[in-house]
């Protein structure tokens, strides 16, 4: 999850590739609301790199102040 200064909350992902998937797989990943692909489909095997659809989108911060805790 990505928190906003302002209280937004949006999922970046949620246990994407299964439960045994820790997150030791990414590699040059961008997450993007016009990815093809949501982070959400990728499989366990593998690295994942490229561009990915967040599993929440990231347009909720529009309008937002960038500066702050996140």
């Amino acid at each position: 999850r990505l928190i906003s200064p302002s209280g937004t909350v949006v999922t970046l992902m949620n246990s994407p590739g299964g439960a045994n998937n820790f997150g030791e797989n990414f590699c040059n990943t961008l997450l993007d609301d016009n990815g093809v692909t949501s982070i959400q489909t990728i499989n366990t095997a593998g690295i994942y790199s490229g561009t990915f659809r967040p599993a929440s989108p990231l347009a909720a911060f529009i309008g937002e102040q960038g500066n702050g805790n996140w």
